[in-house]
């Protein structure tokens, strides 16, 4: 595997025990198949969100991709991304990341989300 952007080092990622982790209350959004707001940011300095499909691999949020749409180009120039997940009991987590790229068969890249904080809660009526 071809790692695409930076952010991927495992050696400079904090160690596993200090990297934040989605509350119990929680952990189903990830866990269940829920879509998730992907939000990057564009060379001009806008935002970009994108609906996707995602899974866990212990603490990394996984998602694929082609390389040359716009969210795998914006990774690759600015490894910061957000995902937004959000139930129908108005539940919802944010994974705020640095994405790491990683190339696949046929032009197929996976980013791999590294948490840098997680932020939850619940929309109250």
């Amino acid at each position: 595997m071809t790692h695409l952007a930076p952010g991927g080092d495992p050696s400079a990622r904090p160690p596993a025990a200090a990297r934040p982790r989605v509350p119990a209350s929680h952990a189903d959004l990830l866990a269940r198949p829920l879509p998730g707001i992907l939000t990057t940011e564009l060379g001009s300095g806008r935002l970009q969100s994108s609906v996707i499909w995602y899974w866990t691999d212990g603490d990394d949020v996984l998602l694929s991709t082609m390389a040359e749409f716009v969210k795998a180009r914006n990774l690759r120039a600015r490894s910061r991304a957000t995902l937004l997940v959000l139930d129908a009991d108005d539940r919802w987590v944010e994974v705020r990341a640095d994405a790491e790229l990683v190339a696949g068969a046929a032009g197929a890249v996976t980013a791999r989300l590294h948490a840098r904080r997680i932020v939850c809660d619940a929309i109250h009526a």
